[in-house]
């Protein structure tokens, strides 16, 4: 549902940007795709240090696919109660996860009748260590 706002919002504002992609679909930008490394070592599509950048249009720059980031065992479950994960995947001792947010993003440049914002949907990519039992 907030995938679906988002593109609209996209659509309304007169956005231009990369084509919409699905959760775990991995986005082709210049240096940010790892094509070569094991899939089994990606996270949605990314290595945990690469991240993806929106490559043309107004938004170009902007990252919208964080690198993964330490978080708290304790954090995972309490979005996982909230059911505000869009993905996760349990790997050894950890578990990556990932969230969405929306953020409004400003243009640097925009005229008198063109939008001076959009709104853009940022997945944000952690990992958590699984506390021994």
């Amino acid at each position: 549902m907030r995938a679906v706002l988002a593109a609209a919002l996209l659509v309304f504002l007169g956005c231009t940007a990369n084509e919409p992609r699905e959760m775990g679909e991995a986005a082709a930008a210049p240096g940010t795709a790892t094509p070569d490394a094991d899939p089994a070592k990606l996270f949605l599509g990314f290595a945990d240090d690469a991240e993806h950048k929106i490559a043309d249009g107004a938004l170009a720059g902007i990252t919208d696919v964080t690198k993964v980031q330490d978080a708290a065992y304790a954090r995972y479950l309490e979005l996982k109660k909230k059911d505000e994960l869009k993905a996760e995947e349990r790997r050894g001792e950890f578990v990556y996860f990932a969230v969405e947010d929306m953020r409004c993003v400003p243009f640097s440049s925009s005229g008198p009748d063109e939008p001076v914002s959009a709104m853009v949907v940022i997945t944000e990519r952690y990992k958590a260590r699984i506390p021994k039992k």
